[in-house]
């Protein structure tokens, strides 16, 4: 929940105030993010502001290693 709110606090801020349907978040493998649970969990955070309803294309970077 605590990475959605502030995906939610960035995007609105980048709004400024214009309604958003869809957002875009990369995010690495090893933050073991659900994909279901991401969007469900944005759909709480961002509950009553300009990305109410919108949709989130999660990308699951792989972990690298040197």
């Amino acid at each position: 929940m605590s990475y959605c709110e502030g995906v939610v606090a960035a995007v609105e801020r980048r709004a400024a105030g214009r309604p958003v349907a869809r957002v875009g978040v990369r995010i690495g493998a090893v933050h073991r993010v659900v994909p279901d649970a991401f969007q469900q969990s944005f759909e709480l955070a961002s509950a009553g502001g300009v990305a109410a309803g919108a949709r989130t294309e999660l990308v699951i970077v792989p972990v690298q290693g040197s």
